[in-house]
């Protein structure tokens, strides 16, 4: 076990970003006010496992490169003390300028997972990003060939490929 109760809090400045949206996890937000109260729990993360969260950030186009924009927290019980550590980290609007064809590739696939259900919601937002299933396709597609043979990439491109059919008969 690396750690215990692990709650992580995304604090965006208010004067660098103009609007944000956390994409997937709606029901699971915390209020800002329970990160520290060790009695609410923010979920089950079993060990060998991970998330992603993904933010819709839209920045005030005033910002520099170097400015912060927000403050990542994480906190945690130490399984070996008991105690409990909060670690965190500033983020600036370089660490965000980046397309997501420029991601790692486990966060080019969370990306195109969120694209996809953003469309079938028919999320204003795809309709402003101007996405469709094409975007989706495309970055599924550039994955590394190791990923393509994944259980889970090989589903959702077959549901992509079928919601496309649907759509275009």
């Amino acid at each position: 076990t690396v750690a215990k109760d692990a709650k992580v809090q995304v604090e965006f400045d208010r004067e660098a970003v103009r609007s944000y949206r956390l994409l997937g996890y709606e029901n699971r937000a915390l209020d800002e006010r329970d990160f520290r109260r060790d009695r609410v729990d923010g979920g089950e993360v079993g060990a060998g496992h991970s998330l992603t969260a993904l933010y819709e950030v839209e920045l005030d186009p005033d910002v520099e490169l170097d400015q912060s924009i927000a403050t990542l927290k994480v906190r945690y019980r130490n399984p070996d003390t008991d105690e409990v550590e909060e670690r965190q980290r500033g983020l600036t609007a370089r660490d965000v300028d980046r397309h997501v064809t420029d991601a790692d590739p486990g966060l080019r696939l969370a990306a195109a997972a969120a694209l996809f259900a953003e469309i079938l919601r028919r999320s204003p937002v795809a309709s402003v990003w101007g996405a469709d299933l094409r975007d989706v396709e495309r970055l599924l597609r550039d994955l590394p060939r190791r990923w393509a043979r994944d259980p889970d990439v090989v589903e959702l491109e077959d549901m992509v490929r079928r919601v496309a059919q649907m759509e275009r008969s």
